[in-house]
């Protein structure tokens, strides 16, 4: 198989043409994807939250009035609270998806990139968790 020289002009051509337009609409993509997920992770954190609340307060509330309809809301909200935590995981991790995927573009076009939040919840202040909050020096970070 023969190796073909391309010429400059091809080159540029292709870049500006097909692969700048690219770059840009990736760029665009993955910071409202970043930003949507962030958005819905704490929104289902946040209800799943108030849900466990409404569900601890049914659940003594059926021991109290012995009304076994209490019993059965208060088990569902529980594990409505739990699906909606589990929601908030997966946007916790796709919204870092997301950022890892614009870093490595910004990376290609050497420009500074985006701190990685890896917040997952308030839930964990272990430091040996992955999705221990984090200190947020810059919005950039100096890759």
């Amino acid at each position: 198989m023969k190796n073909y020289e391309i010429s400059d002009n091809l080159k540029n051509d292709i870049l500006i043409t097909m692969i700048e337009p690219n770059f840009k609409s990736d760029i665009t993509r993955n910071l409202k994807l970043r930003k949507r997920f962030k958005g819905c992770g704490i929104c289902f954190e946040t209800t799943s939250k108030f849900l466990v609340g409404v569900g601890s307060v049914l659940s003594f509330a059926s021991g109290i009035y012995k009304y076994n309809v209490l019993s059965f809301i208060s088990g569902t909200t529980s594990v409505l609270s739990l699906v909606l935590l589990q929601y908030s995981s997966f946007c916790y991790k796709e919204s870092k998806k997301m950022t890892l995927e614009l870093n490595e573009i910004l990376r290609k076009l050497h420009i500074p990139t985006m701190a990685v939040d890896n917040t997952s919840s308030v839930c964990s202040l272990d430091q040996t968790d992955p999705h221990t909050p984090i200190l947020k020096e810059s919005l950039f970070n100096s890759n």
